[in-house]
């Protein structure tokens, strides 16, 4: 007889929207417990924030309204990973990772959007994880 460990579920809190077209401006979070959450199994360690996407350039992975998990620890830059990031300006956007391009930021969309216009220097924030959506 084997025993299958039940999933572990946390509850991740859904904190705003991210543009996965031009950047955006979003509120500053400044408490992740006033934020509502929803519950998420198998996820690794991590710092998680939920998203909801806004926009079709990332709508291969993530179409519009679709919700995104970002690990807000795992900052390391994998070559095709997706990220959620801010240019110096503070606006952010949610984009795949391709160091042979210029911007390095991508979208990956069934339609031609050309990839954002990045001002100063970038910080990662996290790197999306996961990506669901309701039928």
């Amino acid at each position: 007889v084997s025993l299958v460990s039940a999933p572990v579920t946390v509850d991740v809190p859904i904190v705003s929207w991210i543009s996965a077209g031009e950047l955006g401006s979003q509120d500053s979070v400044v408490n992740l417990s006033d934020y509502p959450t929803i519950p998420t199994a198998d996820l690794e360690e991590g710092e998680w924030i939920a998203l909801r996407v806004d926009g079709p350039s990332m709508n291969k992975i993530s179409p519009p309204d679709s919700i995104i998990f970002v690990n807000l620890r795992d900052k390391r830059l994998v070559t095709n990973g997706c990220y959620v990031i801010a240019d110096e300006t503070g606006r952010a956007t949610y984009k795949r990772y391709r160091p042979n391009d210029n911007p390095p930021f991508q979208p990956a969309s069934y339609l031609d959007i050309p990839p954002p216009e990045l001002e100063g220097a970038i910080t990662i924030i996290g790197r999306v994880r996961r990506s669901i959506i309701d039928m």
